[in-house]
């Protein structure tokens, strides 16, 4: 069983990269445009935070914190993920010789990121070089605890990782840093709708994740998360009418009425809310129990055919199962020219893969959604076997 005709993706090439950008339902994506035709329809009334923008922006805010499982005043609307951990990062306070510990799974632009924070402020990175296979928490928490120092400010981790698709076990490891008061902030670009997201019990002190992977929202729908103490120590990037001068006041309200982070991080500058504002359709399609059941056994094929594909190449998969999340799998392949054999793949095979590059190593990330089929599977394993000579 396959749903592709509930998507708008060209039949026919074989796509497997739903981490990269996600896809949008047909059905999300006419209520999307519904709202850009509302937005057209009356401007002015659809833009006014006291009209029509404020209630709109609200409800969204508390449908998706009930999905994810937190404060709805606490959620803040954001373009990308991207987008919410730079305001995150750039908003903290650093001083010269001050130490931020992250894995080396992390994405690549916000390794940028922190290259950045670290020509400004002379920080130190620290790369903790996870153990693989991953089968372990304690090894996991144990790789991690003993780079822990006085130094320490900030612990950044994915919560499934770009490059690797792992399912890091964080939820302990934020307990140990807090003990050491130590800060942190996970990357949860992939986690929503791909894996049951609780904020209020993994309590971590930041979070930035997106809508539009596997949620699949429209693009430009993505959330940031601050626990109530630091979330009105926040700036974001683009200053406009949100801002209020007492802007380091934790109590004090916002320039429009509503919290301060509120109004700092949803009202600044003229856009098109239609992507945020179709996140409740995203939710609706994702609950639906046809669909909860088919990502399950969605799931169970991938892993076992990631499994079949890891013995043909003889090379093990990074982590035991419960280890990786379930429709995504960095499948080990021999050496290549990532670039090459990716673009290869598309124009010989119409596979639309990512060929990852990752110490040395050459990984195809394969992602299984509910329009792929075990035929997609196949015809990627035969591409391989060809290329590689197999």
């Amino acid at each position: 069983m396959t749903l592709i005709n509930q998507f708008l993706l060209n039949k026919k090439v074989t796509f497997l990269n739903h981490g990269s950008f996600g896809a949008c339902p047909i059905k999300i994506f006419n209520e999307y445009q519904l709202w850009q035709k509302k937005l057209e329809n009356q401007p002015v009334k659809f833009l006014d935070q006291y009209r029509d923008f404020g209630p709109n922006m609200t409800n969204v805010r508390k449908i998706l914190s009930k999905k994810i499982n937190c404060n709805s005043n606490n959620l803040a609307p954001v373009v990308n993920a991207t987008t919410g951990l730079n305001a995150i990062i750039k908003s903290i306070q650093f001083n010269k010789g001050d130490e931020v510990l992250i894995s080396n799974h992390e994405y690549g632009a916000l390794e940028k990121t922190w290259q950045f924070i670290k020509t400004k402020y002379k920080i130190k990175i620290n790369v903790v070089k996870v153990t693989l296979p991953l089968n372990s928490e304690d090894q996991f928490i144990h790789d991690f605890t003993k780079k822990f120092n006085n130094k320490t400010k900030i612990l950044f981790l994915s919560h499934i990782t770009s490059p690797t698709a792992l399912l890091f076990p964080i939820k302990k490891l934020i307990r140990l840093a807090r003990q050491k008061k130590i800060i942190t902030i996970i990357d949860g670009a992939h986690a929503p709708g791909h894996i049951d997201l609780n904020l209020n019990t993994l309590n971590a002190d930041f979070y930035s994740g997106n809508c539009h992977k596997w949620m699949m929202s429209p693009k430009g729908a993505a959330f940031m998360w601050s626990s109530s103490k630091y979330k009105n120590h926040l700036d974001p990037l683009i200053v406009s009418h949100g801002w209020n001068k007492k802007n380091k006041s934790i109590n004090q309200k916002g320039a429009l009425g509503n919290s301060r982070f509120i109004d700092m991080f949803e009202y600044n500058g003229t856009k098109d809310p239609a992507a945020w504002l179709s996140v409740p359709a995203s939710i609706r399609y994702i609950n639906d129990l046809k669909n909860k059941k088919l990502f399950k056994s969605q799931s169970n094929v991938l892993y076992d055919y990631a499994l079949k594909l890891s013995k043909i190449f003889k090379m093990p998969l990074l982590a035991d199962r419960k280890f990786l999340p379930p429709l995504m799998i960095s499948l080990p392949i021999p050496k290549v020219n990532e670039l090459e054999f990716q673009r290869k793949l598309y124009k010989n095979y119409n596979i639309e893969i990512p060929i990852i590059p990752w110490e040395d190593k050459s990984f195809a990330r394969i992602s299984y959604q509910l329009y792929n089929s075990k035929r997609d599977l196949e015809k990627l394993e035969n591409a391989l076997k060809k290329l590689l000579r197999f």
